[in-house]
């Protein structure tokens, strides 16, 4: 690691002697509009990358398109050690607007997660994708669930709080969305994960938390804490529901 970022440091700090990007961080600073021009794809991302370094804040990074987002956020990904994300964007018809399929819905759910949790850097995000509204971060932000380790709560109560947060309820887990209640053990594959979350309670105690296999059912490794995502982008309780029909009843009226 150490050897890495003494890489990293060398690609940086020429950059950072040089006048043309001392003005383009101090124009960053300041609210507005600040034009660059001449870099080309690979010195954009070294730009970009020394600009969320030298002024210690999260970029949000607009690209023509969903593959030219894509490659932006791999090359961001190797100069910022891993903290940029690609926000997908939703596939368009002429009928309706949808997510191609569940997995991209859940790497749209992942990049917000680890936005709002703090982890991210640079945001990259096609252009296209900025004429979604998203739902508001708040609103996201209380969906997500953490537990650790001997953290006292029912297993009745964490099913009804993922079921909350979209995730299905199955016999079963299979996939990523999924949860499953058997006793006082409680089966979760959270959005984001490599694996499924198996989570044994000891009356309403949380006694151990365990990645498995969901093909094998062995299990992996044991954690201390989780985090679990929501399990869709946009969730609406009893009262939301309730002030969309009343809005789309006086539109019709």
């Amino acid at each position: 690691m150490q050897e890495t970022n003494w890489n990293l440091n060398c690609l940086f700090e020429p950059m950072e002697g040089l006048p043309a990007f001392a003005e383009l961080t101090r124009a960053l600073e300041k609210p507005g509009v600040y034009s660059a021009y001449g870099p080309d794809d690979a010195q954009r991302a070294h730009l970009l990358a020394a600009a969320a370094r030298k002024l210690n804040r999260p970029l949000l990074v607009i690209e023509p398109n969903d593959m030219a987002a894509a490659r932006m956020a791999e090359d961001l990904n190797v100069l910022l050690a891993g903290g940029a994300r690609h926000l997908p964007s939703r596939d368009i018809t002429f009928l309706k607007t949808a997510a191609s399929s569940r997995e991209l819905s859940m790497r749209r759910i992942e990049a917000l997660g680890d936005c709002l949790c703090g982890g991210v850097k640079a945001l990259v995000v096609a252009a296209d994708a900025m004429l979604f509204r998203l739902a508001p971060a708040a609103d996201f932000d209380a969906r997500i669930i953490e537990l650790s380790e001997g953290a006292t709560m029912e297993p009745a109560e964490l099913m009804a709080r993922l079921t909350a947060a979209g995730y299905e309820r199955v016999h079963l887990v299979e996939a990523r969305g999924q949860c499953a209640l058997r006793g006082g053990i409680l089966d979760v594959y959270p959005v984001g994960g490599p694996n499924a979350l198996r989570v044994e309670f000891f009356d309403d105690e949380i006694d151990s938390i365990r990645s498995f296999d969901v093909m094998t059912q062995r299990s992996i490794s044991r954690r201390q804490t989780v985090r679990l995502y929501p399990a869709q982008e946009i969730l609406l309780d009893g009262g939301a529901r309730e002030r969309a029909s009343e809005g789309l009843r006086a539109m019709l009226e």
